[in-house]
Formats: structure tokens, C-alpha cells, sequence
């Protein structure tokens, strides 16, 4: 390369100081290019910060606009169980267990009570005021139901039953269901006597047992 043409790179490259040396110029222009490398490094730097502050940016701003929603969610308060039914009274008239056909008691028992009954060989219970008046409901219900159905079949009554003169002595046990219906077993008899539960014959002495109990102590 001849003098002219360095000088008229070095005129191009650093057309501001044309009356250094081309030395002085040379120094110039490389540290001129230096300085360019520095401000393209920084340029770089600055573009990748950018990108990583976007990048966090972006998921910050939709966790901000889930954020409500989330937090909604979470105040939002459980959902309450529908309530229960309100026990219903006893019949006006005694229920006639004669006529009574038999059935399954409900699995989701809201309420049971005892109530005055009556057959076609006359007489009613006498199971007590304080188990006539009182009534179960929810959980107190529901087991009561349970340890019926619980109870063993009955195979044959008991050898006495058939030398004894049992009074009729009717009485009934109403159950309402969750959804406002109702349920009755009964039978004419207290003792030496069957009662259908679920398809089975139960003990009478036993289910009236468990229903006096439980409504005792319930009272």
C-alpha cells in the first residue's frame, strides 16, 4: 500500500484530526475502534438484559392477572350442605300396621319417632311418653337405621312364644328420608313377634329395644 492511499484511508477512518502524524493517526483510529467494539459489547449486554427482563416480566404480569382470580378462588366460601328436613308429626290417626307393607328404611334417616299405632286385634303399645315425644335427627337417625338393619334374621320365634298369650300391643317407628318422604315398621305385637327390615324378619323385642334406647337417651 503507498503513503497515499494510507493517508487517505486514515483520512476516511479519522477524518477529525488530520493533521496528526500517521502514527498518531493510526493510534487513533485504533483506539477509535475500540471504543466502537466497547459500545457494540454494551449494546449487546443492554439487548440481552432486555430480553431477560421481558421474559420475567411477562410471567409476573400474567401471575398478577391470576392472582385475583386465585385469591377469589381461595375466599371463596364451601359449599353448604343442603339441610336437612324438619321431622314431620305423628299421623292424626294411629297407623294401621296391619296395612303396613314391607320396605327398606332409609339409608340417609334425617329424622325417626315412635308413634301410637293401632291393628285388626286392637291394642296400642304403651312404649312410654318420654319415648312417644321424643325424636331423633341426622347422625342419631342414620345409626338408628344402621343397628336395625344390623340386626340377624330370625328364624323361628322362640319355643316359649308358642305357650304364651301375647297381648296385642301395636306400635310404629316413622323415619323420614333427606328428601322429605318417609319410612314405617311396625307390627301388633311387643314381644313374640317379627318385624320385615330389608327383606328380613327381625326379633321385634330387639328393634323396639334399639328404638327405645336410642330415643331415650336422645331426648
Amino acid at each position: 500500500m503507498t503513503d497515499r492511499h494510507l493517508k487517505d484511508l486514515l483520512d476516511s477512518t479519522a477524518p477529525d484530526q488530520p493533521d496528526l502524524p500517521a502514527a498518531a493517526r493510526a493510534a487513533a483510529v485504533t483506539e477509535r475502534s475500540r471504543a466502537v467494539t466497547r459500545r457494540h459489547r454494551a449494546l449487546v449486554a443492554l439487548a440481552a438484559v432486555a430480553v431477560v427482563g421481558v421474559g420475567v416480566a411477562v410471567p409476573l404480569a400474567l401471575d398478577g392477572d391470576d392472582a385475583p382470580s386465585r385469591q377469589q378462588v381461595a375466599d371463596d366460601p364451601a359449599p353448604e350442605e343442603p339441610a336437612l328436613p324438619a321431622p314431620q308429626p305423628c299421623p292424626d290417626a294411629p297407623v294401621a300396621v296391619d296395612q303396613l307393607r314391607p320396605g327398606d328404611l332409609p339409608d340417609d334417616a334425617a329424622w325417626a319417632r315412635l308413634c301410637p299405632a293401632t291393628s285388626g286385634v286392637g291394642g296400642a303399645a304403651d312404649l312410654g311418653e318420654e319415648e312417644m315425644g321424643a325424636v331423633l335427627v341426622g347422625d342419631q337417625a342414620t345409626a338408628l337405621v344402621a343397628d336395625i338393619e344390623a340386626l340377624p334374621r330370625l328364624e323361628e320365634l322362640r319355643p316359649e312364644c308358642a305357650t304364651m298369650l301375647v297381648q296385642p300391643s301395636a306400635w310404629a317407628l316413622v323415619v323420614g328420608d333427606g328428601n322429605g318422604g318417609t319410612a314405617t315398621i311396625g307390627a301388633s305385637v311387643t314381644a313374640c313377634g317379627t318385624v320385615p327390615v330389608a327383606g328380613q324378619d327381625r326379633q321385634v323385642e330387639a328393634v323396639l329395644a334399639l328404638a327405645t334406647e336410642a330415643l331415650a337417651a336422645g331426648s
